[in-house]
């Protein structure tokens, strides 16, 4: 009986702590916008989207376009802050690792941008990872 008591806890505690999570996240106001590579290096849906290293939104799709030259992998990214965040529409996106051994995420560059805010939905140009600059839609 104790033991079930205690799962049961444990379990509406671990709901609780989702579902607010949940809520914070949809409550802030949500920008989407999109980048392509040649190649994602085993980016996934969930990874995390940063600007100088601060946490702003996530991946949220990953989509394989092989018959796309242009575009190959297509990603698309979720950007939610409590604040009012503008991209600079010239803004450079790249996949980089947290660490030597963590998992792949997107790193926006905007040391060098100087363009104005990025409207939603926008496609931002990327470095593959060779480091050659593709300019997409």
């Amino acid at each position: 009986m104790h033991r079930r008591l205690i799962l049961v806890l444990i379990v509406a505690v671990g709901s609780l702590t989702l579902a607010s999570l949940v809520v914070v996240r949809t409550r802030f106001p949500r920008q989407e916008f999109r980048t392509c590579f040649a190649d994602a290096a085993g980016l996934r849906p969930g990874a995390e989207v940063r600007i100088s290293g601060v946490q702003i939104g996530i991946v949220r799709e990953v989509i394989a376009k092989p018959q796309d030259k242009a575009c190959p992998a297509e990603i698309e990214m979720d950007i939610a802050t409590p604040y009012d965040l503008k991209i600079p529409r010239d803004a450079i996106v790249e996949v980089q690792t947290s660490g030597p051994l963590g998992p792949p995420l997107i790193a926006i560059n905007v040391k060098h941008a100087t363009g104005n805010p990025a409207p939603n939905g926008a496609y931002l140009n990327s470095k593959d990872q060779a480091g050659a600059l593709e300019v997409h839609k």
